[in-house]
């Protein structure tokens, strides 16, 4: 065989890449100057080099312990050629052979020697371990009758985390010095990488801990705050408020909060909820208390004076304006100004009230000089101002002036265990102001309540409850409630007059549905004038 082909053999055998024209130079250089076993070492350290690169690029490639240490522990055999392996932690083991299968069952190994590189952090490689004096005392060796052993320690930061084990048991001088160096520097990377998942693990573990500890921490605060609450929120005993639901204890606990600060409330929700009674407790709780208090309904004036109702105007500023007068910003200084039903605030007011608010000063109608005023506002609405907005109908700058704090109250059928408390606050009430006997009602009446849905909230209630007992005598049954709570049709023959009453209060109702609200459409539909509308509105308590 010429020189040429045994150096092509050479290269075939050990499947090297280096076939391109300045490679085979370069070897066939080597081969001429130091001859075969020269370039067959040379191509060795050079396969074990790139099997190293290879190998560390897929055992950094995940997390998981187990897959881990099985892809370490193929790679290893691989890379020497071993037999088999095992790869010992100091609480964990795992023994592959050399067709990456896993070995269950009684590994014959020399786990003395093995300690000993994990204890010393020290490599050993032996090209036949049964007469390598230094392995005479380990009768494991003599016992399995091991023959090519070469074992590296796992450490990081003189750290022992364990050792890589490999072995074949047939051929002598199976492994080699450079393959020694190879999986000595093989290690260290698998070392860290162990070290790794180590940390990830304690890590994840801490975080999930911390979570839990959060969870329970936010239940505890959360529990804590609910019973301070109902110590600092008796029932019934937060500015006229009847409520233990604990989403009232949320809108109570809010106003705890800003009752004594200067920043505009916006409080929504259905009609009938309460919300002036909300705006009454910010004032009467808060720092502004021994001051006015002035409430005024946005829907309740006409256009054509909502001006000079809300800054006031000068003597002859029109025609039988005699003298001046405070508006509702003049006559609320140093307290509070509730507007409700903020939304039916003509757009041509809604800027000047946000020119009010941006300079705390007001002007009258007809004077030339602006008065300043403290004055905190407080405003509700039961209707969507956001769509309002995107419909053109309410300012955009004037919603964010008005809606720093938003308070939202829940209608009642979303917090029906404040209902039978609210029964026996509007029992005994009424039955004080008429200076009557306390009544008693029946748990079915109770039940029967708490079952309907209440479309006029609190306010339908109330209404219900004063009917019964103005109506009924006794105590309160079932008898005594209205057809519509019952949920059945009346058989009962009503006056003409009554009877025009409760037809047009019904028509009102369902026109105000039809319109979300909103009396002007409600108006046109029902052929009468927003100012009817509004009265009627009143009249009925809607």
């Amino acid at each position: 065989m010429s020189a040429k082909e045994k150096l092509q053999f050479l290269l075939d055998t050990y499947k090297s890449d280096a076939h391109s024209e300045k490679y085979w130079n370069v070897f066939c250089a080597s081969y001429e100057k130091h001859g075969i076993d020269y370039l067959r070492r040379l191509l060795s350290v050079e396969k074990q080099l790139f099997y190293l690169q290879k190998n560390l690029n897929d055992i950094n490639a995940g997390f998981e312990l187990p897959t881990l240490l099985q892809s370490v522990l193929d790679h290893a055999i691989e890379l020497t050629n071993a037999e088999r392996g095992v790869l010992l932690l100091n609480d964990l083991e795992i023994a592959r052979n050399f067709a990456q299968e896993h070995i269950d069952g009684d590994l014959k190994i020399s786990r003395k020697l093995a300690r000993q590189v994990m204890d010393h952090g020290k490599a050993v490689l032996t090209d036949n371990a049964q007469g390598d004096q230094r392995f005479s005392p380990y009768t494991s060796v003599q016992e399995h009758r091991l023959v090519s052993i070469i074992c590296v320690p796992l450490k990081v930061r003189n750290k022992n985390l364990g050792a890589i084990y490999l072995d074949n048991r047939l051929v002598m001088a199976n492994f080699e010095e450079d393959e020694l160096a190879v999986l000595c520097a093989f290690a260290q990377q698998v070392s860290l990488a162990i070290e790794n998942v180590f940390l990830h693990a304690r890590m994840s573990q801490r975080a999930q801990q911390a979570e839990e500890m959060n969870i329970a921490l936010r239940d505890q605060v959360k529990s804590q705050t609910a019973e301070l609450t109902k110590q600092i929120f008796p029932v019934g005993n937060y500015w006229k408020i009847c409520a233990e639901s604990e989403e009232m204890q949320q809108v109570f606990a809010v106003i705890e909060k800003v009752k004594n600060s200067e920043l505009p409330v916006l409080v929504c929700g259905e009609s009938g909820t309460g919300k002036e009674l909300i705006a009454q407790a910010l004032h009467f709780m808060g720092n502004r208390k021994d001051c006015s208090f002035v409430s005024e309904n946005c829907a309740a004036i006409p256009e054509s004076i909502f001006e000079s109702e809300l800054f006031g105007y000068e003597a002859g500023a029109f025609t039988g304006a005699k003298k001046g007068k405070k508006g509702l910003f003049e006559e609320s200084h140093g307290g509070t100004l509730f507007l409700d039903e903020i939304g039916e605030l003509p757009i041509a007011l809604q800027k000047k009230l946000l020119r009010t608010l941006a300079e705390k000063k007001i002007r009258r109608v007809g004077a030339h000089k602006s008065i300043e005023i403290d004055t905190r506002i407080v405003t509700a609405t039961n209707r969507d101002l956001r769509q309002m907005i995107r419909e053109g109908s309410f300012r955009e700058d004037l919603f964010y002036r008005l809606n720093v704090v938003e308070i939202y109250l829940p209608p009642l059928r979303k917090r029906r265990g404040d209902i039978p408390i609210l029964i026996e606050y509007f029992i005994r009430e009424y039955c004080k102001t008429a200076k009557m006997s306390m009544r008693r009602v029946s748990q079915k009446v109770i039940d029967m309540m708490m079952s309907y849905e209440w479309p006029g909230n609190i306010r339908q209630l109330r209404n219900e409850l004063h009917r019964m007992l103005t109506l009924c005598d006794g105590d309160l049954t079932i008898d005594c409630l209205s057809p519509e709570i019952q949920g059945r049709k009346s058989t009962t023959v009503t006056n003409l007059p009554e009877l025009l009453r409760e037809v047009e209060r019904n028509e009102i109702e369902k026109a105000m549905k039809m319109c979300q609200n909103n009396k002007s459409k409600a108006s046109q539909v029902l052929g009468i004038s927003r100012f009817s509308l509004q009265r009627k509105l009143e009249k009925y308590q809607m």
